[in-house]
């Protein structure tokens, strides 16, 4: 497992971690905040939460901790790795909607599944949680400085670097390049037949994250697009990049092959970044590339090399992967909910200004979201529903059960697009690209990409109906992904 799961090593519950009150958001609803509490050597008794009734952690340290599965810590991550739904799904089926999960050698890791406990970590301050310590197990391929990583001010200052790249007059760019790239690899699919449509969704979002991060192609780019998609083969398996097989033996493991490959890409992500800096032209070009080499913060101070290349190789990881699946389980969605095709089609033909295609979409992030968890570990005492976890545990943040909770949205397991329709009382908890402060930088791009694909592909072609059982839900290293690779029948309109 990764360092996040290796228990408290570098947090003390009495010593170095300071227990605060909960944020304004949490406050309003609970009542007023107690007061910000000093570093204690006395056992802490406030943090993220509020206590109801009886103390949760009381003056001897003890907590009331949640139950889960009783196998071994190394049988429960192989059941993770190869099945993080069904997972998560016995273990709160079995346990409740907060159970203990013994993933790594301390099993100080809670998966949570309750809308209203989530909201309270993801509400939580900066010094009250971290996720870059949560997200280790990427380390060796999106480096140190990589936006997954970073935490407190680091993030922060980064973060403020790269959000202009992905707002204002970029996205009447993005809109016209998406819409180029969609028309283009679309308009080569036969007149009828039965593909695997994630093909054509991957082929469309490498194109497309490629350009928006690099500009237009050049002789330069089928080199990098290779040597980059080398190293997402490699990874694909998590145990790769579990410190326990962080082994080269000569560069002949699957550790040390993915360090040859990445070596390899880091070589020409180098060559990118420094010939973008000598580019007189710099100022004139559009791509998030030439934005972060130019962009400085508030001190005056840009990105360095090493920066820019985690960077770039965050965002064309997490750019690519999540907008292709998103687009396959979209496809399969409506393969298996046909009476969504009408209403859709009409949409995608501007009969409503695609106000039924967004809710398809969000509905479809809903049932099917590609990313099963958000994963925060404490630094505070944190006071879930019945239960309080110590400062260095694992808050593991269900999207999957949270999207099917009942009290959330009625009737889960139904595919009903219009509970997303306007007028929409109050705003469920839709989380597919996280919250808080650690929302993904990219939410607004992929949901325009997402958009602007499927209207192309359903303007000329019908996802025609299939009474198979619906995709069995498969993980491709870190997402999740329709496991029969959104096979679909299609023919012209």
């Amino acid at each position: 497992m990764d360092g996040s799961f290796r228990g408290e090593g570098d947090l003390s519950a009495r010593d170095r971690v300071r227990t605060v009150a909960p944020p304004p958001a949490i406050a309003d609803r609970a009542g007023p905040a107690p007061p910000r509490r000093l570093p204690s050597v006395e056992p802490q008794r406030r943090g993220i939460g509020r206590r109801t009734g009886a103390a949760l952690l009381d003056d001897v340290g003890t907590v009331a901790l949640p139950d889960g599965p009783s196998e071994p810590d190394w049988w429960q991550a192989i059941q993770w790795f190869r099945d993080p739904v069904g997972y998560v799904e016995r273990g709160a089926a079995a346990h409740g909607s907060i159970f203990r999960a013994r993933l790594g050698p301390t099993g100080k890791v809670a998966v949570i599944g309750d809308p209203a406990a989530i909201r309270q970590v993801l509400d939580a301050r900066p010094e009250e949680v971290r996720m870059g310590d949560a997200n280790g197990l990427f380390r060796p391929v999106v480096g140190s400085s990589s936006l997954l990583l970073l935490d407190g001010n680091e993030h922060l200052r980064h973060r403020r670097i790269l959000l202009p790249m992905f707002r204002g007059a970029a996205f009447q760019r993005f809109l016209e390049l998406i819409r180029e790239i969609a028309d283009r690899e679309i308009s080569a699919l036969p007149e009828r037949g039965e593909l695997p449509l994630r093909r054509l969704f991957d082929q469309i979002a490498v194109a497309v994250i490629f350009e928006v991060m690099l500009g237009p192609a050049d002789s330069r780019r089928p080199a990098l697009i290779a040597a980059f998609r080398a190293v997402m083969a490699l990874s694909g398996s998590p145990f790769t990049l579990t410190p326990q097989f962080r082994k080269s033996l000569g560069g002949l493991s699957p550790y040390g092959r993915l360090m040859r490959r990445l070596a390899a890409l880091d070589r020409l992500f180098l060559i990118e970044i420094e010939s973008r800096r000598l580019d007189p032209a710099l100022a004139d070009r559009c791509d998030v590339l030439s934005g972060l080499i130019a962009a400085t913060d508030s001190h005056g101070v840009g990105l360095a090399d090493r920066e820019l290349r985690d960077q770039l190789m965050t965002l064309l990881m997490a750019g690519h992967e999540t907008s292709a699946a998103g687009l396959s389980w979209a496809v399969e969605r409506l393969r298996c909910n046909q009476h969504c095709l009408e209403p859709l089609l009409a949409s995608v033909d501007g009969a409503d200004k695609l106000a039924y295609l967004e809710a398809f979409i969000r509905e479809s992030l809903r049932q099917r979201p590609v990313v099963g968890v958000m994963v925060r570990k404490l630094l505070v005492t944190a006071h879930l529903g019945p239960y309080s976890l110590p400062p260095g545990w694992i808050a593991m943040n269900s999207i999957v059960l949270a999207h099917r909770d009942p009290g959330e949205y009625p009737e889960p397991e139904r595919f009903r697009p219009e509970r997303f329709l306007p007028p929409v009382k109050e705003m469920p908890l839709w989380i597919p690209f996280g919250g808080g402060i650690r929302r993904c930088i990219g939410m607004a791009l992929a949901e325009l990409e997402m958009r602007v694909v499927l209207r192309a592909l359903l303007s000329r072609y019908l996802i025609e109906p299939d009474d198979r059982l619906a995709a069995k839900i498969g993980r491709e290293r870190f997402i999740l992904v329709p496991g029969d690779h959104a096979r679909c029948q299609i023919s012209r309109r």
